[in-house]
């Protein structure tokens, strides 16, 4: 990051993020794990953010959770944990599971235990708030264990799929 601004370390779905934030005449400038954006944040009401990327408008649900932020935008649902910038990084191949970022009916499983899924791959669909949201894996990965299944009604943090980041390479 150049200039003066602040930074931030978050975890979501098991992988971390450094982001760094610096306001200026033309908007904000950020850097997610280095790569630059420009975005500009519009009044909205409680509850949303009206956020404008590349000139391009994103209307994001949100709400607080102690120290996680859940995000709901375009039908994915996001929890960001806030990381306290002292404590070492967390490794970066690792099992974990993935979270239901809020309340919601599994609408459908899209994936089998021990298959193999891609980055950005559909693995369970919620519905939330009238959104339908894509719960997808972070990284190339093998699937363990499935928490949920079609028609179940799941709570925001409930454990949905657990996954193994070093069991997908190379698969």
């Amino acid at each position: 990051m150049k200039g003066k601004g602040v930074e931030y370390r978050f975890q979501s779905q098991g992988k971390e993020y450094v982001v760094a934030l610096e306001s200026g005449p033309e908007g904000i400038r950020a850097w997610v794990d280095g790569r630059e954006c420009r975005f500009r944040l519009h009044p909205a009401r409680d509850g949303t953010l009206d956020l404008e990327v590349d000139g391009r408008r994103h209307r994001i649900s949100c709400a607080r959770d102690g120290s996680s932020l859940h995000l709901a935008c375009e039908g994915e649902g996001y929890r960001l944990q806030k990381l306290d910038p002292l404590s070492p990084r967390a490794p970066q191949q690792h099992e974990h599971g993935l979270e239901a970022p809020m309340p919601g009916l599994v609408r459908r499983v899209a994936v089998v235990a021990g298959e193999t899924v891609r980055r950005g791959q559909t693995l369970v669909v919620l519905e939330a708030m009238k959104m339908e949201i894509r719960i997808t894996a972070p990284e190339q990965a093998r699937v363990i264990k499935l928490h949920c299944g079609a028609g179940d009604q799941v709570d925001r943090g409930q454990v949905l799929v657990d996954l193994d980041a070093t069991g997908g390479k190379g698969g």
